[in-house]
């Protein structure tokens, strides 16, 4: 029998210590349960998403926008966009890096080589908003014990993903089908799970990925810079290298030195850097405006202006924070499926600059719980939730009646944990139905036959294929595999030459006119200047002119 002990540690490699203590957990399983449900979300995003854009209920902004800058990537032609901007009929459109620097969406092109359409790029998006679902569970169920997790640990980890999956910000991102927030989700799930682990160095370099999926999140970036840095620091030590700086003023440079936390740090310029970076040099230069993103007239006329009033008033600042309900509102609501645990974890910092930045805006748009921008706090928030839960577990079995029972301590810190993942699911899947995907319980979501889409669909047959057209919006992604397309719109509104081809609608609200008769009025405007109607029914018309 020693022999075959000897033998036995000899192949693994081992000291010959027991092999319950070396031998890994079983995976096999739990890749199984997690790609299932990671999948079935998945699917059921697709299907949403897919349908939304069957029965019209999508949109141009930002599906245009974007389908047509993949499919620029995908045809190695740059990411230009028509929607986005059009000087001349024969122009293949502004970039899209000129609105927002997203060049990490060269990522989506691939798809595009086997169906070039909105349709990919929606499938994507589902595959994109799922995927934080693996990092998620495994960074919840290591959140315990890094080993040999308890299995109520292993249960918290499957509650918490089943109830990220409806949580409303990502209800809310899919139901505006489509923008960079999605590529910067599964990015932020697998750097904190990254640095849960301790795999530092790769936690950094995955981070520096969000600084090519949208303008703002340079700050992110460096709030992670200083969050690696200081990981590992308790308020002890913190208490330490103030007692050893008292009597060595070298102390803290000895200490930045250690544990790669100078390289770190180097995080914190590097994304303020590249915020300033892109928003003063890179947007202008692909075509677009420095102030693209300045929003804070409130402070000043100039963002030279906004930061200096800032600096010089911060209890304005702060007030400006919280000077409306609906930021309240909003801020609540995305701690509640947390149950506010996520105030007790320093990850919940990373959230803090997206905040601030959009709850200092005049836009009350920024504010409130619709469209897409809460979705960028989902990783953070759920994962400081499951951080702030185990940290709360672990004060709570702090006491001496669990010093000498390692096992039992880590079984109840697992259990309040389990506790919590039930928490989470319970709140997400109880109020799921009051946001966007409930409608997918109902029968007239999936219809596809009402004469309002049958008779868009009949009128968009009329363009031709490969033409310049401007549509009204929700018919507008009907087009885009095909044809050329940018919105239709009132002259003077986005200064896009005049089109041969024009599909209207004068019978239902089309952004972005002010009112129906603008819409009739446009219409009856141009039949004045030449256009001729090709086909009209149910408030559809075709106009062109040769």
């Amino acid at each position: 029998m020693t022999a075959i002990a000897s033998s036995t540690t000899a192949l693994s490699g081992g000291t010959g210590a027991p092999a319950d203590a070396v031998r890994p957990p079983r995976r096999w399983p739990h890749v199984a349960g997690v790609g299932v449900i990671t999948s079935l979300y998945a699917a059921l995003y697709s299907a949403y998403l897919l349908t939304l854009h069957a029965t019209l209920k999508d949109g141009l902004a930002d599906v245009g926008e974007y389908d047509q800058a993949i499919s620029g990537y995908a045809h190695f032609m740059g990411p230009h966009s028509p929607f986005v901007g059009l000087t001349s009929t024969s122009s293949a459109g502004a970039l899209q890096l000129s609105d927002h620097f997203t060049p990490l969406l060269a990522l989506l092109a691939p798809g595009y080589w086997i169906y070039d359409g909105p349709q990919t790029m929606l499938i994507e998006t589902a595959i994109l908003a799922a995927l934080p679902i693996i990092p998620l569970w495994i960074f919840t169920r290591r959140a315990v014990a890094a080993r040999r997790a308890p299995w109520p640990a292993t249960l918290a980890a499957y509650l918490v993903i089943i109830g990220y999956g409806v949580t409303w910000p990502i209800q809310m991102a899919l139901w505006f089908e489509f923008h960079e927030v999605f590529l910067a989700m599964p990015v932020l799930a697998w750097m904190l799970e990254r640095a849960q682990a301790g795999r530092l160095r790769q936690a950094a370099l995955i981070s520096l990925l969000l600084l090519g999926v949208k303008d703002d999140l340079g700050f992110v970036v460096a709030v992670f810079g200083v969050y690696l840095a200081t990981k590992d620091v308790t308020l002890r030590r913190w208490g330490g290298l103030i007692v050893r700086t008292v009597r060595d003023w070298k102390a803290p440079f000895r200490a930045l030195r250690s544990r790669d936390r100078l390289l770190f740090l180097a995080m914190v310029p590097l994304g303020l850097g590249m915020v300033a970076l892109v928003n003063r040099v890179l947007l202008p230069a692909f075509g677009g405006s420095s102030d693209r993103n300045f929003t804070y007239n409130e402070f000043g006329a100039n963002t030279g202006q906004a930061v200096g009033a800032m600096l010089g008033d911060p209890w304005r600042v702060w007030t400006t924070l919280f000077d409306d309900p609906l930021k309240l509102q909003t801020l609540g609501m995305l701690l509640w499926p947390v149950l506010f645990l996520a105030v007790l974890s320093p990850i919940g910092l990373l959230g803090v600059p997206l905040l601030v930045e959009r709850f200092l805006s005049v836009n009350h748009l920024y504010w409130v719980m619709p469209y897409h921008y809460n979705a960028f706090l989902t990783p953070i928030v759920f994962c400081a939730g499951v951080d702030g839960a185990a940290r709360l577990a672990r004060w709570l079995t702090a006491s001496h009646g669990f010093r000498h029972n390692e096992q039992m301590r880590l079984l109840t810190q697992a259990t309040l944990l389990a506790a919590f993942g039930a928490y989470v699911g319970v709140y997400s899947w109880s109020t799921a139905f009051r946001y966007p995907m409930h409608h997918m319980t109902e029968a007239a979501f999936w219809d596809t036959s009402t004469p309002d889409i049958v008779s868009a669909k009949v009128a968009a047959a009329h363009v031709p294929s490969g033409v310049l057209v401007a549509s009204a919006t929700q018919v507008g992604p009907q087009l885009l595999h095909r044809d050329k397309v940018i919105m239709w719109s009132f002259p003077g509104d986005r200064d896009y030459p005049q089109t041969p081809w024009v599909l209207a609608d004068v019978q239902r609200p089309s952004y972005p006119f002010a009112s129906i008769a603008a819409q009739q009025a446009d219409v009856q405007a141009r039949v004045a200047r030449g256009y001729k109607i090709v086909f009209q029914d149910d408030g559809w018309v075709v106009l062109h002119k040769g």
